[in-house]
């Protein structure tokens, strides 16, 4: 079965790397694999997380390279794989131990080997594996956190979760305990899967659907990582963002396919090259922390008894939009259904405009209704019709035509309430008037550039055409990182 693989780390906004990224395609028998793929998430502030990731997967790779060399006598791959976590929990704890200010260093890790058909997966912390088959997405890891103890204790809804000012809380690390024990688990592939690796960099801002999209129409693995990880640094990811990821019996098309040999590495993180090395290895770190900062992430106990959550942010309010496509960023789905009288659009204050795609889309075709919305792509004319579900459907075609001047022009949109929402391309900014005409205030000065053709959903959210780019402003109803000014 054949097995093509990427990788890709991005700082995100922070200005130290913190993320550890490995991925390894063996030849002649080396490793027992097809591949494998290593991912950690540091934490410790300044360079203590970088030593956190990068001993942790320089120990998992020696380890598992020693436990599966060819002529050995292998241990199953979960076996294999434990030993190389605890081993690695091991120097990280000492690590910590030894150097002075270093006390409290540790690391997430997911690792995988690929081979038998099978995929193995360990995994210590809050990063995590994903298996895409037939267009579903099913998680296979459990995060070791906090959040995650009160979701499965019926405590806190998966939507809140994200929200949650707690959710960079983690019950289980590397490195911070003399002992740590992986969750191992070993998933039958099929032809056509593909198994992604992250940070929660990543995760905690590309949701399921947008994942889907994006993994579906990548035309290789290297380019499924890429906008992935391009994805979550546009959605506003305030986190390192790394990520490995495998495509199983899918053959690159020519010319597209990975063709580096040895070992590549990138940023900090440096692999003594094994004889007869892997094909393709991509290495690198990310980070967590600003330089000199602690990082935002602490262990605590695994078990949290009577914690008291704060108040817990208001479910951000989504509407009916998706967009099946490579370049999708947007907040998964609500179940709640809202009436238009159960939120004031007048005092609604917004979160930071989210670019859904970055394909050129006409400026002057944007249309939205309960079913999703329609635009037209500006290469092709093709109409699309993006539902709540991150479905798309072609809706018609028109005749392809160069987008038309916008300077002067204005567009209009109202909301359930006959708010009138006015662009004008040279003001980069969203008016907002009542129905009688009297000024409200503007949305998403200084933060977009070109607005054009909008519309607005229930309850709120804004979905406008930018420098021909569909993009989405959030309507936040509790007021929280407002982002219009009065």
């Amino acid at each position: 079965m054949d097995v093509s693989i990427g990788s890709k780390t991005d700082l995100g906004t922070r200005e130290n790397n913190e993320d550890a990224v490995l991925v390894v395609q063996p030849r002649n028998g080396e490793l027992g694999a097809q591949a494998v793929l290593i991912v950690a998430d540091g934490m410790g502030g300044r360079a203590y997380g970088e030593d956190a990731s990068s001993t942790a997967v320089r120990t998992i790779r020696a380890t598992l390279g020693s436990l599966l060399a060819p002529g050995a006598a292998k241990p199953p791959y979960g076996d294999a794989l434990a030993a190389a976590i605890r081993r690695a929990n091991s120097d990280v704890y000492e690590l910590a131990r030894t150097k002075s200010g270093q006390k409290g260093m540790g690391t997430t890790c997911v690792a995988a080997v690929i081979a038998d058909d099978s995929a193995t997966i360990a995994h210590v912390g809050d990063s995590r594996a994903y298996l895409l088959r037939d267009g579903l997405l099913r998680r296979l890891t459990e995060d070791h956190s906090y959040v995650h103890d009160q979701i499965k204790s019926g405590n806190l809804s998966d939507h809140d979760a994200r929200q949650s000012r707690f959710r960079h809380v983690i019950t289980k690390a590397i490195g911070i305990d003399p002992t740590v024990e992986p969750d191992i688990k070993t998933h039958k592939l099929c032809e056509g899967d593909t198994l992604l690796l992250c940070t929660d960099g990543l995760s905690n801002i590309v949701d399921e659907a947008g994942m889907i999209q994006i993994m579906s129409r990548a035309r290789t693995a290297q380019e499924a990582i890429d906008y992935l990880v391009d994805a979550a640094k546009r959605g506003g990811s305030k986190d390192n963002i790394s990520g490995a990821l495998a495509r199983i019996g899918v053959a690159e098309p020519d010319g597209l396919a990975a063709t580096a040999t040895g070992e590549q590495m990138h940023g900090s993180l440096t692999l003594e090259r094994p004889a007869e090395a892997a094909t393709i290895v991509d290495t690198g770190l990310g980070e967590d922390a600003k330089a000199g900062e602690a990082s935002p992430r602490r262990v605590v106990a695994p078990v949290v008894g009577g914690a008291v959550i704060g108040a817990l942010i208001c479910s951000l309010v989504l509407a009916a939009v998706g967009w099946l496509h490579p370049f999708y960023v947007a907040p998964r789905p609500h179940k709640a259904v809202y009436s238009a009288a159960a939120v004031d659009y007048a005092k609604l204050s917004y979160g930071k405009p989210q670019v859904l795609l970055l394909d050129d889309v006409l400026p002057d075709l944007l249309a939205g209704g309960d079913a999703g919305v329609v635009v037209a792509n500006a290469r092709t004319g093709k109409l699309m019709c993006i539902n709540a579900a991150g479905q798309i459907h072609e809706a018609g075609q028109i005749e392809p035509r160069p987008a038309s001047s916008l300077e002067g022009r204005r567009f209009i949109a109202s909301d359930a309430q006959g708010n009138v929402y006015i662009t004008n391309a040279g003001e980069a900014m969203i008016r907002l008037y009542t129905a009688d005409g009297k000024y409200i205030k503007c949305i998403g000065q200084g933060q977009i550039q070109q607005p054009a053709s909008l519309w607005v959903a229930r309850p709120g959210d804004i979905y406008v055409i930018d420098g021909g780019r569909l993009t989405v402003i959030r309507a936040l109803p509790n007021g929280d990182s407002a982002g219009g000014k009065r």
